[in-house]
């Protein structure tokens, strides 16, 4: 995406995924072979989908905190962790700050691993929560 399609897909405050559909539609029109319209309609469609999914994650998660039990920490961790990843994914197609993205995906796996944690110590199979296989990348991988 170059910078010129950036600038027009952030910032998006239209209300629904219909209404986008339109205005880039309307966009296509005068400049069909422009692709940043797509990238708009696109990132514009996601941020709106991904802030109505974390609403009923975070509704979830509450209900989830409730229940008793080793299960019920472990899926409070788990929408917990989701809903951080939802939220770094949102920031990125919105070209927020790396430093602001990695801070959520930090909390999105640390989440995740106090859910394996839980799953490790209190199932009745810990070997079912134990992922010491994952290598995560990092900069002497490129």
């Amino acid at each position: 995406m170059t910078s010129s399609c950036a600038s027009s897909a952030s910032g998006v405050g239209v209300a629904s995924t219909g209404a986008v559909g339109e205005a880039a539609g309307v966009a296509r029109g005068s400049a069909p072979d422009d692709p940043c319209i797509d990238d708009f309609d696109a990132t514009a469609r996601a941020l709106l989908l991904a802030y109505d999914g974390r609403d009923q994650l975070r509704s979830a998660a509450a209900q989830a905190n409730g229940v008793h039990g080793w299960q019920g920490n472990m899926a409070y961790e788990l929408l917990s962790a989701v809903d951080a990843l939802s939220y770094a994914a949102i920031l990125l197609l919105a070209h927020e700050d790396d430093g602001y993205i990695r801070e959520k995906l930090q909390r999105g796996l640390h989440r995740l691993s106090s859910a394996l944690h839980e799953g490790v110590r209190h199932s009745p199979q810990p070997a079912c929560y134990a992922f010491r296989s994952i290598r995560f990348p990092d900069t002497h991988d490129v």
